[in-house]
C-alpha cells in the first residue's frame, strides 16, 4: 500500500522584489504557484483526481496500531454477566 504525499513550499528572493511562494505537487512533483491553481495543494485538477483516486481505491493507508487489549481473554465471570 502506498502512502501519502505530502507537498512542499519554496520561497525565492530574487533581488529586490517581492519573495515568490513556489510548492511541488505531491503527484508530479512539478513546481508552480499556488496563486496558480485553484486545486491546491495540486498543480491541477488532473492531479486532484488522481490523487482522490489512490485515496478510493485505499492506495493510501493510514498505519495500524493493534490494541494490546484485543488479545486479551475475558474472565469467564465476564462472560457470564
Amino acid at each position: 500500500m502506498g502512502t501519502a504525499h505530502q507537498s512542499r513550499t519554496t520561497i525565492n528572493f530574487v533581488g529586490d522584489a517581492l519573495p515568490t511562494c513556489t510548492m511541488q505537487c505531491p503527484i508530479c512533483n512539478s513546481q508552480f504557484e499556488p496563486s496558480e491553481t485553484t486545486a491546491m495543494p495540486f498543480c491541477s485538477n488532473r492531479c486532484r483526481q488522481i490523487d482522490m483516486g489512490r485515496w478510493l481505491e485505499e492506495g493510501y493507508s493510514l498505519p495500524h496500531v493493534p490494541d494490546p487489549e484485543d488479545d486479551e481473554v475475558p474472565d469467564d465471570d465476564t462472560l457470564l454477566n
